[in-house]
């Protein structure tokens, strides 16, 4: 993003700004009135006389004359009114899927040539994304929340235009299938809400919980629950969705599914996909509780017929969630180990004492160590 700056014609300003009207009224601007005196009240008057040019521009006309602009708001010292209708003009007017990638690169241009703290950079930006997001261009814009999240603290960007932006860059992710990079920003986008807040992101909310649910590879998501716009959905179809997938079983979702066909359909989730998730999940919980699974076991609490079985505990292994072996003599499933499905107060104590145990374990190594050491060197 911190490209250097475009080399611009070395010209007086208002000469320039001529030069830009007579081309416009040559391409059939409505410019007939004189010029301004003020070189910020031209600049401006020409930008709203190239909106028409603007859906028809060739590519390097429109390079050349949008870098004459941005000189032009370099001498204007970068007045605020200004800069965001130059970006409003290149980000709405005419854009299109042959000159997308011109436009962002325009910004981009812009974007450098303001100073690294000024708020405006926020408006460049957000121009972007807009066009990455409508014509498919989120690789050729910086994507990466650790550096949007550092840009954003730069220009001290007030927070609903920080949860505008986070918004803006999920849909641009999304739409571009990249689920991960998708996910992290919906998700700090909803821990900027807290609890007097956390009304306004209902929308927000429902979005990112769906997201999670429609993830094949997702599986564990207790997280969710406890953030504040996903609380305020307690008591509605998409939270106790979302409750079946943290701790229920496979019967709690076809139980739920009876009830709430119409919501699951229209949600855009698969109720195909989701009983292949919560297979998985009640048959985790089911390794949590058990160090041996029987086929009979699996068969009925997973619904499979028992040609199924042995595909579906491959399944099962390739999604990470538990290591373990089939005994087929004996019809039967070895747990080795297995993940949580919800990690709260419970699981970290339990932690806490494994690591105790494994420091007093050491300690005891230590000490033998050092005796063995001790005797070695006294004989």
């Amino acid at each position: 993003m911190e490209s250097s700056l475009p080399v611009f014609i070395d010209i007086p300003e208002k000469e320039q700004a001529n030069e830009i009207r007579q081309y416009l009224i040559s391409a059939g601007a409505d410019l007939t009135s004189t010029s301004k005196e003020n070189i910020l009240e031209e600049v401006s008057c020409l930008l709203d006389a190239c909106d028409n040019w603007l859906k028809s521009a060739a590519d390097a006309d429109l390079e050349a004359l949008m870098n004459s602009f941005i000189y032009l708001i370099l001498f204007c010292s970068f007045d605020e009114k200004l800069t965001r209708k130059f970006c409003t003009k290149v980000t709405d007017v005419g854009a299109s899927q042959s000159n997308a990638l011109l436009r962002i690169n325009i910004l981009k241009n812009l974007f450098t040539a303001l100073p690294a703290t000024s708020g405006l950079r926020f408006d460049t930006y957000l121009g972007q994304v807009n066009l990455a997001s409508k014509f498919g261009l989120t690789d050729d814009i910086e994507t990466q929340l650790k550096v949007v999240d550092d840009w954003l603290n730069k220009w001290n960007v007030i927070i609903e235009n920080r949860r505008t932006c986070y918004r803006d860059l999920h849909g641009a992710l999304k739409d571009q299938q990249k689920s991960e990079e998708a996910t992290r920003v919906i998700l700090k986008l909803l821990s900027t809400y807290d609890e007097s807040s956390a009304t306004q992101a209902k929308e927000d909310a429902e979005k990112c919980v769906l997201d999670f649910i429609g993830k094949q590879d997702v599986f564990i998501m207790d997280h969710l629950l406890k953030l504040k716009p996903v609380e305020i959905l307690a008591g509605q179809p998409i939270h106790k969705l979302l409750e079946i997938l943290v701790s229920g079983q496979l019967s709690d979702y076809k139980e739920f599914y009876n009830a709430n066909k119409e919501f699951v359909d229209k949600s855009g989730l698969v109720h195909d996909h989701i009983i292949e998730k919560m297979r998985i999940l009640t048959m985790l919980s089911l390794a949590i509780n058990n160090k041996e699974i029987s086929f009979a076991q699996i068969k009925e609490s997973l619904h499979l017929d028992e040609d199924d079985i042995e595909d579906f505990v491959i399944d099962f292994v390739k999604s990470g969630l538990a290591h373990a072996k089939i005994d087929q003599i004996n019809e039967k499933i070895v747990i080795r180990s297995t993940s949580r499905r919800t990690f709260g107060k419970g699981e970290w104590e339990e932690l806490q004492d494994r690591l105790q145990i494994w420091l007093d374990n050491l300690s005891l190594i230590k000490t033998s160590m050092e005796q063995v050491v001790k005797h070695g060197h006294g004989g």
